[in-house]
């Protein structure tokens, strides 16, 4: 079962302008089950919810990675990588997050 969307774009506009309202009626409208859709181009399975999550981490069926579509649009962000790679760039960007780095923004921000 799925809603497949629009042709070429699928349910992309649905999922960037309202992510948490598409997810939360995307998972009534299939019983919190899993569903099939497309986003970012790509064929995509919905499995929302710890259960769905549980399965596709352990299964052992998943392979875990990004849809193309994302790669190209993060890049080598945090999100997208890795091991050594991802926790250079965490102390990197740490950094910029310590309270007194906050502090100073202050004056900027407001």
């Amino acid at each position: 079962p799925g809603d497949m969307g629009l042709p070429f774009l699928g349910k992309t506009l649905d999922f960037v302008l309202d992510t948490e309202n598409y997810i939360r009626t995307t998972a009534e409208k299939y019983k919190g089950g899993i569903s099939r859709t497309s986003l970012l181009f790509e064929d995509t399975v919905f499995m929302p919810g710890a259960k769905g999550f549980r399965f596709a981490t352990t299964s052992g069926l998943f392979e875990s990675d990004w849809p193309p579509a994302f790669k190209k649009l993060l890049g080598d962000s945090i999100l997208l990588v890795d091991g050594d790679l991802h926790k250079k760039k965490r102390q990197c960007l740490s950094a910029a997050f310590t309270t007194e780095a906050l502090e100073s923004y202050m004056p900027t921000i407001v």
